[in-house]
């Protein structure tokens, strides 16, 4: 059986375990971090971003970040620069750094979405 600790060096990095997460609460939206940039050797950041009816960042940008994310249940309105595009459950979502960006959720039920920025 490959021993997978072994077979990378994670230094002495730990990785939160459920229960142990970090939640940011921004824009009406939670954020639940799982792997952070101390988690990865700032390599990228992983978290959940529940986002209730009417919610969603504003319009921004990130200046040297690849950002993406994968809609875990619900649907969104996405903006990449001008474009406006509606986006169903489990369709997934890129944004090149310093494209300015957003998403909203028009529906009456929570929106769901795995996002992770890199690095």
């Amino acid at each position: 059986m490959l021993n997978i600790s072994a077979a990378f060096d994670f230094g002495n990095r730990t990785f939160p375990q459920p229960g142990e997460v970090q939640v940011i609460h921004a824009f009406r939206d939670q954020m639940i971090l799982h792997l952070g940039g101390e988690d990865t050797g700032g390599e990228f950041k992983t978290w959940t971003n529940v986002t209730p009816p009417g919610g969603g960042p504003p319009p921004h940008h990130h200046g040297n970040e690849d950002d993406w994310g994968w809609l875990l249940s619900g649907s969104a309105e996405s903006l990449i620069d001008v474009e406006r595009k509606e986006l169903p459950a489990k369709s997934a979502i890129f944004m090149l750094p310093r494209s300015i960006h957003s998403f909203s959720n028009p529906n009456e039920e929570e929106l769901s979405m795995l996002i992770q920025t890199m690095p």
